[in-house]
């Protein structure tokens, strides 16, 4: 069980908002919340890092920036690709036994915006579920990533605010805290902090608030030439829009929580 590693082989470094293959991003969870009658509606993305966790961001699993949702509020699928194709195969659903939010989240300064939800029952580990590996704690500094560039996937929504159907990625550089921060002051000064980073372009593409939640993982090239794909950041917010239009602020960098700085609580919580 390998983490990090798809099957579906793949040239990982030509994409740029595109399309991806089924398989390619295995540990990519979609989080849906059950509604009031019954239905339940996508929300948010989250990386699956092995046994029964999935790692998401808090705001994805609370209510009014506090309280803890019901873990039976909640279904995680595995393996997902299109969005509104119900009936596709490889993919596996799991109700959620129990909701983990850091005990320092602080919904209004964006601070340690990490959760973990436990599946009720077990993955199988197949060609399209497969974890994605932690970060090493031998170096979390930030300074070690910047300019790196990472991928975050996701079903994202469109110019048109439709959440997509196929499972989009996109590559987006890790950028330095000043340069986030003078990129737009009064926004990001609020939220910047040693446990959050930036990245992304400023040239709109970029991810929109349909992919809360999901991970940016970085490549590390292995001895054999291989790549294994490392889990850095969550994705926690994008500039809000001033409205529903400008949901998708793709002119404005990414703010991501940094896993790295919460390894010892993830791998505490983490079953």
């Amino acid at each position: 069980g390998q983490c990090g590693r798809p099957l579906v082989r793949t040239n990982p470094l030509i994409f740029y908002g595109e399309p991806t293959i089924r398989g390619q991003w295995p540990w990519h969870a979609a989080i849906y919340r059950q509604e009031n009658r019954g239905t339940s509606k996508y929300i948010c993305g989250g990386s699956f890092i092995g046994t029964r966790s999935i790692l998401t961001a808090a705001h994805c699993v609370t209510k009014n920036g506090r309280t803890i949702r019901d873990a039976k509020e909640f279904v995680i699928y595995l393996g997902k690709y299109d969005l509104r194709n119900r009936r596709e195969t490889d993919v596996q659903d799991f109700d959620v036994n129990s909701v983990f939010v850091h005990p320092d989240y602080n919904a209004t300064k964006l601070q340690a915006d990490v959760a973990i939800l436990v599946l009720a029952s077990s993955v199988k580990i197949t060609e399209f579920v497969r974890p994605v590996c932690l970060w090493n704690l031998r170096d979390v500094t930030l300074q070690s990533i910047v300019q790196q560039v990472g991928v975050v996937v996701g079903w994202g929504l469109d110019e048109n605010i439709n959440i997509g159907e196929r499972l989009k990625m996109v590559k987006m550089p890790i950028v330095n805290q000043t340069t986030c921060l003078w990129s737009n002051p009064s926004f990001f000064s609020q939220f910047t902090s040693e446990t959050t980073f930036c990245a992304g372009y400023r040239n709109g593409s970029s991810v929109c608030n349909g992919d809360s939640g999901g991970g940016l993982v970085l490549p590390e090239e292995q001895a054999d030439g291989s790549v294994t794909w490392m889990l850095r950041g969550i994705v926690s917010s994008s500039k809000p829009g001033d409205s529903i239009k400008e949901i998708c602020d793709n002119q404005n960098y990414i703010i991501f929580t940094d896993a790295a700085q919460y390894l010892v609580w993830i791998r505490r919580i983490f079953i």
